[in-house]
């Protein structure tokens, strides 16, 4: 915390600290806090038991892999069917596919542990969506 308020008054930056949040853990478990108190007086509230998101994955004190799983199903399949929905021909729709749904999918790869069979299910569930359109 002081490092960061010396650097930030070293170049004339303030950081916004009302955005920051803190959890208290004690023994892996998340337990009350008041906060952090800064040397400047500010006090860096404590998070409350909800989800936050960094980078795009929901976070708390551990990556929520079933709740970033079902956010990324549901945007890849409504991304999909806005695609299908376009009527681009067949060669720009899977273009736009690859381009526009597939990184969703991709982006969470290293992070969200996917098991072979859900990937399977996303794949089977898009094969449907462009037999129906």
């Amino acid at each position: 915390g002081n490092t960061v308020r010396i650097f930030s008054t070293d170049i004339s930056m303030e950081f916004g600290l009302d955005k920051c949040a803190t959890v208290a853990l004690k023994r892996g478990k998340i337990v009350e806090s008041d906060g952090i108190e800064m040397p400047n007086g500010q006090t860096i509230k404590c998070h409350q038991p909800e989800d936050y998101k960094y980078l795009g994955i929901l976070q708390l004190d551990n990556i929520k892999h079933g709740q970033v799983k079902n956010v990324v199903s549901k945007e890849y399949t409504q991304r999909v069917r806005k695609l299908l929905k376009s009527k681009l021909n067949a060669g720009n729709t899977i273009k736009a596919i690859n381009t526009w749904a597939i990184p969703i999918i991709r982006y969470t790869a290293g992070i969200v542990n996917w098991t072979q069979a859900e990937l399977d299910n996303l794949d089977r569930k898009m094969r449907k969506l462009m037999t129906i359109y």
